[in-house]
């Protein structure tokens, strides 16, 4: 149990990178005209999004 607690600590440490690489892909996509990789991205960058709110609900 007390590896489980390790990993959901160390994924809340990580988390903010992992944001910040989606947000630049996002944008340098946009950027670069393809729309529709962008509204992929977007739709698929919610799923972590829940998974994260939900394992902090559950690890408090």
């Amino acid at each position: 149990m007390q590896e489980v607690y390790y990993f959901y600590q160390a994924t809340i440490y990580v988390y903010p990178f992992i944001i910040l690489g989606l947000v630049i892909f996002i944008w340098r996509a946009h950027k670069m005209g393809r729309d529709l990789a962008a509204q992929i991205t977007s739709i698929v960058s919610i799923v972590p999004v829940l998974w994260f709110l939900l394992m902090l609900f559950n690890v408090m």
